[in-house]
């Protein structure tokens, strides 16, 4: 529960982070965040994308990793936490197992997700880090 918070906190803040780029970026231009289509990140990286000209291309390596854990954070908010039924675990697992530092148990019926160690919350920081310094100093 205590490595999943971290997780879920450090998600909602990349999240607020690519809000506030985009109200910033909104404040010039007449293109809307609303007018985009999509939810959370995945909006904000269409509107980054248009209004301001970021090439993703250069960080598409964060992204991806973020990507996925975009997945693990539903899965904590959504599934109590780590608790999934296998017929969940199928749909979901493809897009997590890449993140180093997780191990899938089995119980029963249900599947759950464990952290090994901290590499998993290390490794999110790192790339939250990476993603955010690239996009406000190397892009714009």
């Amino acid at each position: 529960l205590y490595y999943s918070s971290i997780i879920i906190s450090l998600y909602s803040f990349l999240e607020q982070t690519m809000l506030e780029l985009c109200i910033v970026a909104e404040k010039n231009n007449n293109l809307k965040i609303e007018d985009i289509s999509g939810t959370g990140i995945f909006k904000f990286k269409t509107y980054l994308e248009k209004v301001i000209h970021i090439d993703f291309e250069p960080i598409n390596t964060e992204w991806k990793e973020i990507s996925q854990y975009n997945h693990l954070r539903n899965l904590f908010v959504h599934y109590s936490n780590s608790l999934m039924n296998e017929s969940t675990a199928k749909k979901r697992k493809n897009s997590i197992q890449e993140i180093k530092g997780l191990k899938f148990n089995n119980n029963s019926d249900n599947i759950f997700i464990e952290f090994e160690n901290d590499i998993t919350v290390r490794n999110f920081i790192t790339t939250i880090r990476s993603f955010i310094s690239k996009i406000y100093f190397e892009n714009i």
